[in-house]
């Protein structure tokens, strides 16, 4: 997931996002910035696994990466 670009930012009612533009759908919610990193970590390694196992290619990492 390092290659990959990651948008965190803070919601209106305190709880934060965390979303890798690059495959659409792999976002996760968390109370706070380390907790929404974390959970978008264990989302993109299943998003990952699914691919592999589908037998799909990774969706290229976003060039500013």
């Amino acid at each position: 997931m390092t290659d990959y670009e990651t948008i965190v930012y803070p919601r209106e009612d305190g709880v934060w996002i965390a979303e890798v533009p690059a495959m659409p759908g792999c976002w996760a919610i968390g109370e706070s910035r380390a907790d929404a990193l974390w959970e978008v970590g264990k989302v993109f390694q299943v998003f990952a696994d699914d691919y592999r196992q589908t037998g799909r290619a990774l969706p290229k990492p976003n060039p500013s990466s």
